[in-house]
């Protein structure tokens, strides 16, 4: 499984750094952060989410910045080479 409870778009230069956007979930108008799902390619979609996974004990319990994290169920139902974009 993999999740992601915040992003974050940094610039470096000159060895100086600044963040450029970020994202955690949390507002419920803009749940993926601005991102869309792919509708007709893909064989399944990012969740967002609050609290356990419903595949115990692999995902995790809790976001780790704020309530809300987004994830992809890589277990059942899915198979080898599923992708979600």
């Amino acid at each position: 499984m993999s999740c992601v409870s915040a992003l974050w778009l940094i610039e470096s230069v000159g060895g100086q750094s600044s963040q450029l956007w970020s994202c955690s979930f949390e507002q419920s108008h803009n749940r993926l952060c601005g991102m869309t799902q792919e509708q007709s390619r893909d064989q399944f979609d990012w969740t967002v989410h609050s609290g356990p996974t419903a595949s115990q004990p692999t995902g995790p319990d809790f976001a780790r910045h704020g309530s809300f994290y987004a994830y992809i169920e890589a277990s059942n139902p899915r198979r080898p080479n599923d992708e979600a974009w």
